[in-house]
């Protein structure tokens, strides 16, 4: 009994002695600590979902709760519009060392023509030290706004005809270019064998012959391939 209570009064006392300097922030790479963008060119689905990540410095031997609070000075977004209400709170179980935590977007009309932006910031329990200093934000930026493709007539009319704004999303779309390729970079678009260019023209032109689909001016999206 005695060699028991000496053990866990030790244990409790590691605890206490590395709670204290367990620190929290987003794992983000380089290239996102600006900011993380999303775009909803490339799904025909009404929501995004963004995996956060967050990771813990430090000694995990029992649960760690955390809050993400929306700065309501730099954040643009709003709730239940552009985003999903987020949880009470979310938490990182004893030993293990990370949490991706789901920030769902919505898709609004506006974004079409605008960004919006999710500022979140780690909020770890008050027992935690403060983690990485430039690590305790995240931004997401939300828009579905096309990049300008100024080359399509050039490039890109040969395949996919005359150039609609409607028609070019869904080329992002159904095809998923822009999983490989850089649709509106026409140098990568260029560097793509005429087979595989002449085969993306017909899957849309055919997309196209089976749905009636209307641009943006109200005229109908016709075949242009025979």
């Amino acid at each position: 009994m005695f060699l028991l209570y000496i053990a866990g009064s030790c244990n409790d006392d590691q605890q206490k002695l590395f709670s204290g300097s367990t620190t929290m922030h987003f794992a983000l790479s380089d290239n996102e600590l600006d900011s993380i963008a999303c775009s909803f060119l490339n799904t025909s689905e009404s929501y995004i979902t963004v995996n956060l990540p967050v990771e813990l410095n430090g000694y995990a031997g029992q649960n760690y709760r955390f809050r993400l609070k929306a700065d309501s000075s730099q954040t643009t977004a709003i709730v239940n519009k552009h985003y999903q209400p987020l949880e009470e709170f979310y938490e990182i179980k004893k030993d293990e060392y990370s949490l991706n935590v789901p920030i769902t977007l919505n898709y609004s009309p506006e974004l079409d023509s605008l960004s919006v932006k999710l500022v979140l910031q780690l909020e770890p329990a008050a027992y935690m030290s403060t983690g990485i200093s430039y690590r305790q934000e995240a931004t997401i930026v939300s828009s579905n706004r096309l990049p300008p493709i100024p080359y399509w007539d050039g490039y890109y009319s040969s395949y996919f005809g005359p150039y609609s704004r409607v028609k070019h999303r869904y080329i992002l779309s159904e095809l998923k270019l822009n999983t490989f390729v850089k649709f509106e970079d026409y140098m990568e678009w260029s560097n793509l064998n005429r087979t595989q260019k002449t085969a993306y023209g017909m899957q849309m032109n055919n997309f196209f012959a089976e749905n009636e689909i209307y641009d943006e001016h109200g005229q109908r999206i016709e075949p242009w391939m025979n």
